[in-house]
């Protein structure tokens, strides 16, 4: 089979043309005549730098944070349209707040790619439970006025937990009587952005148990969710021997994830005034030792209180038992009775 000029020239046709689509942008639309208006989309991809930020709302860090972002023209559009202006427009929830550097910016052929910096905010009270999403949007809008697509990205914004609790006496005045034990209530407040574990601790328990003082929890560590409140019962017991006078209580609290309590920490007080017990007896009493030594005297009291009562018993009845017999023989012997009145 021979050469055919022919088929030559329509196979280099379809090559020519070929070539030519594939000069034209995957993302570039045209309507009816080829000088007529152009619909373009696609044009910009939106990049964040960082996949994830971390802001620490504690008292001492930080509120805000940064992402670096970056707007990048997807294809060398210079044969189409001379430039693309860009307009951002971040999405983020009410709690998180998003200013930029700049809200819009130009890109061209010779200036593709355009950077720019996101300052993120978070309001103080938010829950470290929430992880918001930044996501960086716009419109990307060419010379002619055509409006474009633009390809969004996103970053979380990581809100790292803080630990802080407050502790107070509502009632901060108490009144014990020596050799006795009470109740005064602690009341435990979560004041940070995440449920945690809270130590209690006396500070001052050396000095007060010098005084005969002892301060006690049923149990110093204590759970408290986010934004909750506990009650405490703080035991006070005051042994007999203790002088009567007003005592300070302090109690400190911190938390088992930060670490042992800091002089900034805020202690809760109570001001225990002791008063006399009803007597030193009564004190020695409630003491277990001499609470068993005072029993076994008040039984052997009480059993000796038995005996007595049984042997006077017996000396009345013997001396009424013999008043009778006596009294039996003067009836029989009359006589007798009466020399024994004149002897007398």
């Amino acid at each position: 089979m021979g050469f055919s000029p022919v088929r030559y020239h329509w196979l280099s046709l379809f090559i020519i043309s070929s070539l030519l689509l594939m000069l034209i942008p995957f993302d570039l639309h045209v309507d009816g005549e080829l000088d007529g208006p152009q619909q373009t989309v696609d044009l910009v991809r939106m990049e964040i730098d960082e996949e994830t930020i971390s802001i620490d709302i504690s008292f001492n860090g930080s509120f805000t944070g940064q992402l670096r972002c970056r707007a990048i023209l997807i294809f060398d559009l210079g044969i189409a349209i001379e430039y693309v202006n860009v307009y951002f427009e971040p999405e983020y929830p009410e709690y998180v707040s998003v200013v930029l550097e700049e809200y819009e910016a130009r890109l061209t052929s010779e200036d593709p790619i355009h950077e720019f910096t996101a300052n993120i905010s978070i309001d103080p009270g938010t829950t470290s439970a929430l992880n918001p999403i930044v996501i960086m949007d716009g419109t990307a809008r060419t010379n002619h006025g055509n409006d474009g697509g633009v390809e969004t990205d996103s970053a979380s914004v990581r809100i790292l937990p803080y630990y802080s609790a407050t502790i107070f006496f509502r009632v901060p005045t108490g009144t014990i009587d020596g050799g006795s034990s009470k109740n005064f209530i602690l009341t435990l407040q979560n004041t940070g952005n995440a449920g945690g574990h809270y130590i209690l601790t006396v500070t001052n328990a050396e000095f007060l148990a010098s005084k005969g003082i002892e301060v006690t929890f049923p149990d110093s560590r204590v759970y408290v969710e986010e934004n909750g409140e506990r009650e405490v019962d703080v035991k006070v017991s005051v042994s007999g021997s203790a002088r009567r006078g007003s005592y300070i209580v302090k109690i400190a609290v911190w938390s088992e994830k930060v670490g042992h309590a800091s002089e900034q920490d805020n202690p809760a007080s109570l001001t225990l005034n002791v008063e006399e017990g009803y007597s030193k007896i009564l004190g020695l009493i409630k003491d277990p030792i001499y609470l068993w030594v005072g029993l076994g005297i008040l039984l052997v009291l009480v059993v000796l209180a038995i005996w007595g009562t049984i042997k006077l018993r017996e000396h009345l009845l013997w001396k009424r038992t013999l008043n009778n017999i006596r009294n039996a023989e003067l009836e029989e012997d009359p006589q007798s009775a009466e020399e024994e009145e004149t002897i007398i």
